[in-house]
């Protein structure tokens, strides 16, 4: 269990934590604070961006950044954690400092005394390292983890976007110092025990059990013999994941799916298009 601690609000956090987003202006609000991390705390610990990495895998640009090189977050602190350690050989050394001082005096037609490198500061700012595929990536994440480099790793993802790029194995991490978000989109699902964190005006937390609970009490129709139904179809509702084979299926329960809708409306304002449209 985590437990972040910011702007006066408190959420207890899990490993993988899902999002559902109402108000995206709440959750810029929250990013912007997260990603400054201005007076942020995670279990007692002041977030900065010495001890915290983030990475954003939500979009597609984030991802293009990273299989073309550009992503300075993955880049850089790989770079950063394998040179830490780097030994460079007298002789290596050398010849390294005379083609600079020959390259010197060449440019300023004077001569220089022996000048020192900062090697890593220096394969930082110039190295390009081609990130060519998932595999590439999941070494320099797991080389970054492993290190003592950071205390905190927190990865916000969407399914789509990590399908899209074969990055499932994002969320089979399992490190304490690791935490994910999911931004639920059309191929979420959610699961019993899920934490979840609607962001409407206010941020809600609830347990995916309990949302359900609250979803079902509130209906008329419900049979507790058809729960796993009700579960199928809050999920459904939810996240427009019907697909061609699931049609049929759902115009059986039109009825159900009217009233579901209508209480995550009214009760969750969660404002979803009339359903009847896309079945």
């Amino acid at each position: 269990m985590y437990y972040l601690n910011y702007d006066n609000e408190n959420l207890f956090l899990e490993q993988h934590n899902k999002i559902i987003l109402i108000s995206y202006i709440n959750f810029y609000y929250f990013m912007k604070k997260l990603k400054e991390m201005n007076k942020i705390e995670l279990n007692g610990l002041r977030l900065t961006t010495k001890n915290t990495l983030i990475i954003d895998l939500t979009s597609i640009s984030p991802l293009i950044n990273i299989f073309n090189s550009n992503n300075n977050i993955i880049v850089d602190s790989y770079v950063k954690i394998k040179l830490n350690n780097l030994v460079i050989n007298q002789e290596d050394d050398e010849i390294l400092k005379n083609i600079i001082n020959k390259y010197l005096e060449n440019t300023f037609e004077s001569k220089f005394d022996d000048i020192d490198i900062d090697y890593i500061k220096l394969f930082k700012a110039y190295s390009n390292l081609n990130i060519e595929n998932e595999k590439i990536f999941f070494k320099m994440l797991y080389s970054i983890i492993n290190s003592d480099e950071y205390e905190e790793v927190i990865i916000f993802y969407k399914k789509s976007i990590i399908n899209e790029f074969k990055l499932q194995n994002i969320e089979e991490i399992d490190n304490k110092k690791v935490i994910l978000f999911e931004i639920c989109d059309k191929n979420s699902k959610l699961e019993t025990n899920d934490n979840i964190l609607i962001f409407d005006k206010e941020i809600t937390q609830l347990r995916v059990d309990e949302l359900f609970d609250l979803i079902i009490k509130k209906s008329k129709k419900y049979d507790i013999k058809n729960k796993d139904t009700y579960i199928y179809l809050i999920n459904k509702i939810i996240f427009y994941a019907i697909n061609g084979k699931e049609v049929d299926l759902m115009k059986k329960y039109e009825n159900e799916i009217s009233e579901l809708t209508e209480i995550l409306n009214k009760e969750f304002k969660l404002k979803f298009t009339d359903t009847s449209d896309y079945l």
